[in-house]
């Protein structure tokens, strides 16, 4: 159970572990998608399952901690069983190929009486907060415009329809690779060889 659409990190590792667990387990493992409430529908989900070992979620972070916080949910951490960390995915802040942005401080010099257009994969995902942090502490005014997964927000940017989004490595390389994503930042120390 992945619990976000498909096309975006949490989809693409979803699949990855899904094709590797195939070789121990002898059997196929099906990928299934419930997108929406920043991953909380198909956290849900998996958390009432039956306990057979059938059925496997994968979960965000912020879905298990951060999403508690804003709403009533019908699951806790206890209704999990957990397996294992599968993967640390950083955020990289992503503007069009073609801005003239080209750092941080362009952003904040460019952006005074503006609002950005800010895609995310929901309310309260880490890239919601991540966002929330750098702009508040920035003083840039947002809309925020929530999508199913980051690839949503990756086509609106190409698109013309936002301005600025945080990303995952994984599905945005080949664009930044090709010059489509500019990458102005990322929300961790070091640097990720790939891009």
């Amino acid at each position: 159970m992945v619990p976000f659409a498909a096309g975006g990190s949490t989809d693409t590792v979803g699949r990855a572990v899904a094709e590797s667990a195939q070789k121990y387990l002898g059997e196929s493992m099906v990928v299934v998608n419930r997108a929406g409430a920043s991953g909380t529908i198909g956290a849900s989900e998996t958390a009432k399952a039956t306990g057979d070992g059938y059925t496997v979620g994968l979960v965000t972070g912020t879905t298990l901690t951060v999403q508690p916080l804003l709403k009533q949910l019908d699951y806790k951490m206890d209704d999990f069983k957990f397996i294992s960390s599968v993967v640390y995915n950083p955020l990289l802040l992503v503007v069009d190929g073609k801005s003239k942005i080209n750092s941080i401080q362009d952003l904040i010099n460019d952006s005074k009486g503006k609002t950005l257009k800010v895609g995310h994969p929901g309310v309260g995902t880490v890239n919601d907060l991540a966002h929330a942090a750098l702009f508040n502490a920035a003083g840039i005014k947002t809309t925020n415009v929530p999508f199913k997964a980051n690839n949503e927000s990756i086509a609106a940017i190409i698109g013309g329809h936002i301005d600025i989004a945080a990303v995952h490595p994984m599905e945005s390389a080949e664009y930044i690779q090709n010059g489509q994503l500019k990458v102005l930042l990322t929300f961790f120390a070091c640097i990720i060889k790939m891009i």
